[in-house]
């Protein structure tokens, strides 16, 4: 199209936009005022004239230019301009001439005059039959940005469906923010800036068009830096692969490009998502994460970059992973809403392997709710990962009214999950349960299974990441790892016998028997996610959060669903967890669970003040 002319900011005979835009509110404010409340102005003194001009402030401080123009300062307008601007006036007049003065009138009949030059140089700009009217509103303009940067995923939907937000623009605000806030943080691996516009704006264009793929088209995440991602570094957080490549996505990567989703880049993770153990936070390539409602404190898990990357509203949702405890713990400390799903619903094809019958992928983010709407679309049956589900119980669809009307749930509150627990958690937890109470019939105590249940995971964990990591152990590139304890732990995993590792198996059946068991009696197992708040960073984690974890290591040996959702803050003001279980299977009762919590708290609506 050849270039056409624009339209300038101000012409000789005519006013500036802006000028115009004031003298439009100023005829509809006159229009909304009631009869007899305004009294014909006093001619100002020069010195009042000023104070209330320089109080506005702008282009118009001068006080010669709060007086009414004379005719003679008037534009000079077409006889079809004149016209069209009587008529105007005559309509304001029949409509609201009882409630104005003559003055009034007069200054009403001049505005009008004003506005149609403007008008005049709008409609003569050249436009060719395709250029269409703008779909999307500004949100960034017009929205506070701390508010955009905690919606929900659902809230976020809405508005991308119904053309009031732009993916692109969407996308462009998220880079800005995670770009100034993410080294804060050390949340990020990196960003992946070109690949995110490249899907906004295919997102936008699928929008625009009567595309929808549904409630994740469009939004922004970050995914944990163990997922492949094809021709983008993938260093799973530890030194000697900080080069890796791969030509080809994970599947779950595959699955959120289907919906729509935009990646924005890969969150920092510790090294080898902790499986060659771990001393110390700063065990990553990116040192410790911080968690965003303090900074000296830890955001827990190796999936320790997801959840600052929520927390910190750095994206809407984020992708972690667990083999035991790493997305559940930073979903706690750092008081987001994460879900672990059922072992073999969501493909691991892509993903680095720690303990390969006890990982899990799954989401972290505002609520319940959205970690629902993410479950369902990375969910599936994989060919490629022979561990998943087959296709009718790997699959998840979603309906949130359905899901609220799905069955009365029966709640076990679990009264041996901690030893002990710190006085601030406790306290939160305390009023969780009386929360769980008025809104659940029947809620009743129950008791996990006791046994050697955590050994044999450890167990497990230990023979199975030797066996991922053995050229690393092999070779002597542990020696690269950042943490003195993963420099030398392959070494002692590598010596526990088939033996072993065959009797932590067999006591790993009876466990999943005994919780099949307590399932007959319970829909829910409910407690506080961790008995501690976010740990100091620079915590000998060996000595420090050493305390026993039944609930962890049982939950993960069964491969059971898990949420963990906001539940309320220390006295130091930091984020405590509350977090339901339910039988291999059932994830949509921790979700049904988790979300009617949720429509009666607020605690995940909070969020951390971040100047």
């Amino acid at each position: 199209m050849d270039e056409t002319p624009k339209l300038s900011s101000a012409k000789p005979g005519g006013i500036s936009r802006r000028e115009f835009a004031r003298r439009a509110a100023l005829a509809s404010a006159v229009a909304a005022v009631a009869p007899g409340a305004i009294a014909a102005p006093a001619a100002p003194s020069n010195e009042h004239a000023t104070v209330a001009a320089a109080d506005r402030g702008g282009p118009f401080s001068d006080p010669a230019s709060n007086a009414p123009q004379q005719a003679s300062d008037l534009p000079k307008l077409s006889p079809e301009g004149h016209a069209e601007v009587e008529a105007r006036i005559q309509s304001i007049f029949s409509q609201y001439g009882a409630r104005l003065s003559d003055a009034q009138k007069t200054d009403v009949r001049r505005l009008c005059n004003l506005a149609q030059p403007p008008l005049d140089r709008l409609r003569a700009y050249a436009l060719d039959n395709g250029d269409g009217p703008a779909l999307y509103l500004k949100p960034l303009v017009e929205m506070p940005t701390e508010e955009l940067a905690f919606l929900p995923v659902t809230e976020l939907a809405k508005r991308i469906e119904t053309k009031k937000l732009s993916p692109v623009e969407l996308t462009q605000y998220f880079l800005d923010r995670s770009e100034k806030l993410g080294p804060r943080y050390n949340a990020y691996a990196r960003l992946t800036p070109e690949i995110a516009m490249a899907q906004a704006k295919t997102a936008e264009k699928e929008i625009h068009n009567g595309h929808y793929r549904g409630p994740l088209h469009g939004i922004p995440y970050a995914a944990k830096d163990l997922l492949a991602v094809k021709g983008v570094p993938c260093t799973w957080g530890a030194k000697p692969y900080a080069t890796q490549v791969f030509d080809y996505d994970a599947t779950v990567i595959e699955h959120l490009n289907r919906v729509g989703a935009v990646l924005l880049g890969k969150a920092a993770m510790i090294e080898l998502a902790g499986g060659m153990g771990y001393r110390f936070a700063s065990a990553s390539l990116q040192g410790e994460a911080k968690n965003p409602w303090d900074t000296k404190c830890w955001t827990c898990g190796s999936s320790s970059g997801s959840g600052a990357i929520v927390a910190a509203g750095l994206a809407p949702f984020a992708i972690g992973t667990e083999t035991w405890g790493s997305i559940l713990c930073p979903s706690a400390f750092c008081g987001v809403s994460g879900l672990r799903p059922t072992y073999g619903r969501v493909s691991r094809y892509g993903a680095m392997a720690l303990a390969p019958s006890m990982d899990k992928i799954g989401p972290l983010a505002r609520s319940a709710e959205d970690c629902a709407r993410v479950f369902a679309a990375i969910a599936g049956h994989d060919p490629r990962d022979r561990s998943t589900l087959p296709l009718d119980k790997a699959a998840f669809t979603y309906s949130a009214s359905l899901e609220l009307k799905s069955r009365a749930l029966k709640i076990g509150w679990l009264t041996n999950a901690w030893k002990k627990m710190e006085p601030g958690v406790a306290k939160a937890a305390d009023a969780a349960e009386k929360v769980l109470k008025k809104y659940f019939r029947g809620v009743k105590n129950a008791k996990l299974p006791e046994g050697p249940f955590e050994d044999a995971g450890n167990i497990i964990v230990a023979v199975e990441g030797a066996s991922s990591f053995r050229s690393l152990i092999r070779s002597g590139r542990a020696s690269q790892l950042a943490d003195p304890l993963g420099q030398i732990a392959g070494y002692v995993n590598e010596q526990y016998s088939g033996a072993d590792y065959l009797q932590a198996q067999r006591v790993r059946e009876i466990l999943q028997k005994k919780m099949e068991a307590l399932f007959d009696s319970f829909d829910l197992l409910v407690t506080a996610t961790q008995p501690v708040a976010a740990t100091p960073l620079d915590l000998n984690l060996e000595t420090g959060l050493s305390y026993a974890d039944p609930l962890g290591g049982i939950g993960n040996l069964c491969g059971l669903p898990a949420l963990s959702v906001p539940c309320g803050f220390t006295e130091k003001n930091l984020p405590v967890g509350l977090q339901f279980m339910a039988r291999a299977g059932d994830d949509i009762a921790v979700i049904q669970g988790a979300r009617i919590y949720q429509l009666h708290t607020d605690w995940h609506r909070r969020h951390p003040k971040i100047t």
